[in-house]
């Protein structure tokens, strides 16, 4: 059988150096493969990612002069495009993206038109500044599998609507937790829960199960719903 293929970004130093035992963890298993992605402040120090022992993939480059909101948002815009030529390239089997920098946004954008299953690794600090905490809530949104720590975590994930079987408790984090990483990359049907996830808004209705058709009655009824982009052809649908 074929190696998985896992593509990881790597953002800033201080994220490398909190992942660099689960990158080498990954590299070291016969079973996957790693494409090791530098971006963010990373790519002007790939010397001292390499003389780690890690290989580097590919580089993106797409932070602009300037701590501005114009500036950050084409950073942003910038990154996603180069994401997405990045997996056109590359065809990784899963995305996996351990911080939450805007680099992270950017490639899990990218990843979700080109039906790349995400697998987020939960921080196990809450992240600084109310940016980062939507970025990490965004991410939790767009990823098919959550690697997380404690019941905090596993309730802020069901509170947000995600299914029991995505989530995957590692444990209190010591020495043993990329072993843990890796087993769940490699035994996860990550392809299966893709299929299962309505991320197509051009999805017909037809593959719609019966309790959506249910929920959407229920809303015609008066109840609250909660919508997204051409939902009014799914609940026409449903009546």
């Amino acid at each position: 059988m074929a190696a998985k293929k896992v593509a990881t970004v790597t953002a800033t130093l201080e994220g490398f150096q909190r992942a660099k035992a689960l990158f080498a963890a990954i590299e070291a298993a016969s079973e996957l493969e790693l494409f090791l992605i530098a971006a963010g402040e990373v790519v002007a120090s790939t010397p001292l990612v390499e003389g780690s022992g890690l290989p580097i993939t590919a580089t993106v480059i797409n932070r602009l002069p300037g701590e501005d909101g114009v500036s950050r948002s084409k950073s942003l815009g910038l990154g996603v495009m180069a994401f997405a030529d990045l997996w056109a390239s590359l065809t990784p089997d899963l995305l996996l993206l351990t911080g939450h920098e805007p680099e992270m946004v950017a490639a899990a954008q990218a990843a979700l038109p080109a039906r790349i299953p995400i697998v987020h690794l939960h921080p196990s600090a809450p992240p600084r500044g109310p940016i980062r905490w939507a970025a990490m809530d965004s991410l939790s949104k767009m990823s098919h599998l959550h690697l997380i720590q404690g019941e905090g975590a596993c309730q802020r994930l069901t509170r947000m609507g995600e299914a029991p079987e995505r989530l995957f408790d590692l444990g209190q984090w010591g020495e043993g937790w990329p072993q843990g990483v890796v087993r769940t990359l490699i035994e996860a049907d990550v392809a299966g829960l893709i299929q299962k996830t309505f991320h197509d808004l051009n999805t017909s209705a037809d593959f719609l199960n019966a309790e959506t058709l249910q929920a959407l009655r229920q809303a015609r009824k008066g109840e609250n719903l909660t919508t997204w982009d051409s939902v009014d052809g799914l609940i026409k649908s449903a009546e």
